[in-house]
Parts: structure tokens; C-alpha cells; sequence
């Protein structure tokens, strides 16, 4: 990520705040339908603060824990691709099936 991209995130996280989980942030499906492109991405909450705490934390990884089946899984897999696309490397984005609701992503920030 560029420098510029990083202060983008950051400004972004400060100035948005998102929908924060006792284990991290929830993207709502509702919020995700929305037509995506980069500068939506950057701005949708909690985007913005999951990648911000990821570049704080050297070695840390986000899991996008998605929901079950086919539909979940090519959200996560979008998701995981837009973040990559935006400067996350790919290797500190894991996906993983169960999040709590159906309608949900969860998103943790893991050492």
C-alpha cells in the first residue's frame, strides 16, 4: 500500500467510525450491495479501521469469518480480492466459514 493509500485508511477510520464486535468489526450484507468501486471501498465501514489496525500490528492477520455456503464464500473471496486490489497483501487476509449471522462478515484482527 502506498504511503497515500495508508493515509487515506487512516483519515478514513478516524473520521467514520464502524460497526465494532466484541472480537472485531461486522460488514452487513445490506452495506456490501451497495455498487462497489475503490473509493466506496475505502469508505465503507468498518473497512477503514480493520486495515488501519492490521498496518499497526507488524505480523497480524484479518480473518473474514464469512457465512456458510456458496454465497458467503464468493462474498469473502470479493471482499478478500478488493482489500488485495487496495494494497492489503493477500497473505494477512484469511477466510474462514461461520460467521454467527447469516447476513453478516465478521472480521477479527489476529496476532
Amino acid at each position: 500500500m502506498t504511503l497515500q493509500g495508508l493515509r487515506v485508511w487512516m483519515l478514513l477510520s478516524v473520521c467514520l467510525p464502524g460497526l465494532v464486535s466484541a472480537s472485531g468489526w461486522v460488514l452487513r450484507a445490506d452495506d456490501w450491495a451497495r455498487p462497489r468501486s475503490a473509493v466506496v471501498l475505502v469508505a465503507l465501514q468498518p473497512l477503514p479501521q480493520a486495515v488501519t489496525a492490521l498496518h499497526k500490528q507488524a505480523g497480524s492477520r484479518l480473518v473474514i469469518r464469512y457465512p456458510g455456503g456458496e454465497m458467503g464464500l464468493l462474498w469473502a473471496k470479493e471482499l478478500r480480492a478488493w482489500l488485495a486490489a487496495l494494497g492489503v497483501p493477500p497473505a494477512r487476509l484469511e477466510l474462514t466459514p461461520g460467521s454467527s449471522t447469516p447476513n453478516d462478515i465478521e472480521i477479527e484482527l489476529i496476532d
